[in-house]
This record gives structure tokens, sequence and C-alpha cells, in this order.
């Protein structure tokens, strides 16, 4: 398998404690996105989505993180197939 490099192209606030992410992809790949609250500790990331296929070459979803509960929060993307 080719493992190519994908980017995420954004992260929009869009209402109280709601996030979109939008990343390039590729059509029939399948993702993940992930949280942590030590960006440099890579055991601490934990899936917060399902699987994500992608249908076309840019992807984006629509995640609920209530900021209230932590004081910092990483997101990524990661590629599962």
């Amino acid at each position: 398998m080719t493992v190519t490099k994908f980017y995420t192209t954004s992260i929009t606030n869009s209402a109280t404690n709601e996030f979109t992410i939008s990343w390039e992809s590729v059509v029939s790949s399948t993702y993940r996105i992930e949280q942590s609250t030590d960006i440099e500790n890579e055991e601490s990331w934990t899936d917060i989505t399902e699987d994500i296929v992608a249908a076309e070459e840019a992807t984006s979803h629509q995640i609920m993180i209530d900021l209230s509960t932590v004081e910092k929060a990483f997101w990524r993307v990661r590629l599962v197939d």
C-alpha cells in the first residue's frame, strides 16, 4: 500500500462546542478523528469518531466537544486504511 500525505485544511467553530474539521482525502479511504490533551504523548490519543469513509477528495466532519470539561484539546485526522 502506498501512503500519501494528506493535510487538514481547516478547523472551524460553527457553534458553541461544535467544530468542523476538513481535510484532503482519498476517495474510499477510511479516516478517524482523534483527540488528546497531550500532543507529545502518542498513547494519549483516543478516537472521537467512528470510521469516516471519504466520498470525495475533500472530506469534512462535525464534532461536538464540551470545552468546559477540558483545559486544552488537540485533534488529528488519522488514516485507518
